[in-house]
């Protein structure tokens, strides 16, 4: 479930949102006196330590909205999460093949160079189609695919993630980027055993995520 604290206030530039979460920062636009910059670090650190996925949606002139994705809690166990049921060490192993699928060039880059850095062999690719073709040629079947939900035109994550999975014959891990935090995708996804991370993606959420999504399917998942 998805906890949301929303304003109507003078919002955050784009800038401002990839530091506000740092001690000390405030937004070029936050009024004098308005406080220190320390509740959303905190909030931010809170949230990583419990393995709670923090997100910031905002529009200048026009409000903010901050989400925290929570575990629910049905018969008085908690369910613990893939954030809590991969323990890393920071220096643990990430030897992955990441197939990522992202239209955006800057983007694709920057989240290549992350994963490479992790230790992890990554193909990137704009398309569903590019996708299909690059595993063809080489005849390589990812560990996991990470895909951006809208893609150019109707092109989608999910639909890649289908391609991908019918024509390699495997039951690909897979993990859906989107900023779309409508209940129907994520049941959508849900159908088609195809993990959600948010946008914007905190990275110490995605490196236990992609873990717990290839060890998961490797314990036996469906058409695995």
């Amino acid at each position: 479930m998805v906890l949301e604290v929303r304003d109507t206030g003078i919002g955050i530039d784009h800038a401002d949102q990839k530091r506000i979460f740092e001690e000390f920062a405030r937004a070029e636009n936050a009024a004098l006196g308005s406080g220190m910059g320390l509740g959303l670090s905190v909030v931010d650190r809170t949230c990583r330590h419990l393995g709670h996925a923090l997100n910031l949606w905002s529009v200048p002139g026009h409000g903010s909205v901050f989400s925290i994705e929570l575990e629910r809690v049905g018969d008085g166990t908690a369910r613990a999460g893939p954030a809590t049921r991969v323990r890393r060490k920071a220096d643990s192993a990430f030897d992955h093949s990441v197939l990522v699928i992202e239209n955006d060039p800057e983007v694709l880059f920057a989240t290549r160079q992350r994963l490479e850095r992790w230790g992890a062999r990554v193909l990137g690719v704009p398309s569903t189609r590019d996708a299909c073709r690059v595993l063809d040629e080489t005849g390589v079947v990812p560990d996991i695919v990470l895909a951006d939900y809208h893609l150019d035109g109707e092109d989608t994550g999910l639909a890649a993630v289908a391609a991908l999975r019918d024509g390699t014959g495997h039951h690909l891990p897979a993990i859906l980027v989107t900023a779309d935090r409508s209940e129907s995708l994520r049941r959508m996804a849900e159908r088609e055993d195809v993990a959600v991370i948010s946008k914007p993606v905190k990275l110490s959420r995605l490196r236990p995520l992609i873990d717990w999504a290839i060890q998961t399917h490797r314990g036996g998942a469906p058409g695995g």
